[in-house]
């Protein structure tokens, strides 16, 4: 978790202010790839960024939501409701709502005024709130504190203190403010997050490969590279393997989530009730070492809300003449679902297909579970599926007025959809497009089939999904080394 505590930057008075003001090429060289690698921006380039733009308060504060995921900072104001919500933009709406939570943004009078441009006091105010917290706002110039902390890290100089109440931002000025902020703070530093590719959770040791360090505070294992070569070249030949795992996708048939009925096959092997904690409690069949180590794949790249909240049941069952890696269902349709494993074909499948296979079933589970519904209703405004009428802002009505509203037919287009089997229907157009949107990297919006996968940027618990699957999947290409 990410600690708000000033740290000691005498270090840094030695060196020349100017080394700390982004140029043209260090911005497009250094600090916009940091925001493509952590998905703090959806565009491909700096023009496509809109860099020299000024930036409204409502699309800082989605900057700044998305940083803070980044950054891990813990939601303190339970107090924010807005009389101009009818002024926001919708896409926009959560976030100001969360910058308010976070602690970040200040309002005037119970308006967040989101369309307004954000001066550079008050995004310099957001940049030092979001590592230090809250800052004395009492002087004559109310940004004096965190001009100052500013001027310690070599933000901004002297110059310029007269004027920033009065100057709008850039969009590259502030992701420059927000980079160094990173780089400066003790997060950074202290956990070598820079030398390190990634961390698994770990019960002792043994979990870790010879290539990984366990660190036995906090029970993990993770890949410390020796060099920032090292790292890059690491993490470069990673992204290009997971890239490679979607074409597995090709290779697999995928069972369509099922609801409402029962999908129980008939020859189970074992049935086991999820709880908290994701534990399992066995209901019918015997317990081996092998069905618990299948689900512990499954827990391991399930977040655990998902797991605990949305996941009830896990079966394993054995068919040799069916084809099906894994499917989910809900049989008795309350938005909660049992994760089924065909042993049979697992066993005969590669890493790739099983984990490319448990992302796209858990990408199910992240867009039908019950939170993204409504009661059942006579009528239903939005995306409606044979069982539940999805709510307004749920990821596949979004998903669907967007791709699939004013469209006539699914015919397979390699510029509209990430695969054939994505046509089969917007459920499956949209697991599949999670998939790939986990398994590959750098996106942009070229095409349609690139806007499936960059839309998931615009969520941050999405985008930190993401991020804690490719960790696992990381760690596995990496302990993989150690068996070649």
């Amino acid at each position: 978790m990410f600690r708000r505590t000033l740290i000691t930057i005498g270090i840094l008075s030695s060196i020349s202010v100017s080394v700390f003001l982004a140029n043209a090429s260090e911005f497009s060289d250094d600090i916009f790839p940091w925001l493509s690698e952590n998905s703090l921006t959806k565009f491909s380039n700096t023009t496509e960024f809109r860099s020299r733009d000024s930036i409204t308060r409502g699309e800082a504060a989605k900057f700044m939501v998305n940083f803070a995921w980044l950054i891990g900072i813990e939601k303190t104001n339970t107090n924010c409701e807005f009389s101009d919500t009818d002024k926001y933009d919708l896409s926009l709406r959560e976030f100001t709502i969360e910058s308010c939570e976070y602690e970040l943004f200040r309002w005037n009078n119970g308006r967040f005024l989101p369309n307004n441009t954000i001066t550079e006091a008050q995004a310099l105010a957001v940049v030092i709130r979001s590592a230090y917290g809250m800052q004395d706002e009492s002087g004559k110039l109310w940004y004096s504190e965190y001009f100052s902390i500013g001027k310690d890290l070599a933000i901004i100089t002297t110059e310029i203190m007269a004027t920033l109440d009065k100057t709008p931002i850039t969009r590259e000025k502030l992701a420059t403010w927000i980079y160094r902020i990173y780089k400066a703070n003790s997060y950074a530093e202290e956990s070598g997050e820079d030398l390190t590719i990634y961390e698994s959770d770990a019960e002792g040791p043994k979990d870790c490969s010879s290539y990984e360090t366990y660190d036995s505070n906090r029970n993990v294992c993770s890949f410390e590279c020796k060099t920032e070569l090292e790292c890059k070249t690491t993490q470069d030949q990673i992204n290009t393997e997971l890239s490679g795992w979607s074409d597995s996708l090709d290779g697999i048939t995928r069972d369509a989530p099922t609801g409402n009925q029962d999908s129980t096959p008939a020859n189970t092997n074992v049935l086991y009730t999820v709880t908290a904690g994701e534990r399992l409690i066995l209901k019918t069949g015997k317990d081996t070492p092998e069905y618990q180590n299948l689900w512990k794949e499954v827990a391991e790249l399930s977040p655990d809300i998902l797991s605990n909240t949305f996941i009830e049941e896990f079966e394993v069952y054995s068919d040799p003449k069916s084809d099906i890696i894994a499917f989910v269902s809900d049989n008795d349709n309350n938005g909660k679902w049992k994760m089924s494993i065909n042993l049979s074909i697992h066993k005969l499948s590669d890493l790739k297909q099983q984990k490319a296979t448990l992302i796209h079933e858990l990408a199910h589970i992240i867009t039908l579970n019950k939170d993204q519904f409504m009661s059942p209703a006579d009528s239903c405004m939005n995306y409606e599926t044979m069982e539940w009428c999805t709510k307004v802002t749920a990821y596949l009505n979004t998903f669907v007025r967007k791709f699939w509203w004013t469209m006539k037919t699914a015919t397979y287009d390699d510029k509209k959809f990430v695969s054939e089997y994505a046509t089969s229907s917007p459920e499956e157009d949209i697991a599949e497009s999670f998939a790939f949107y986990v398994l590959g990297s750098n996106f942009s919006d070229t095409n349609i089939k690139e806007q499936k996968m960059n839309i998931w940027n615009t969520y941050p618990e999405l985008v930190t999904i993401r991020r804690e699957m490719r960790n696992v999947l990381t760690s596995e290409i990496i302990r993989a080394r150690e068996k070649r």
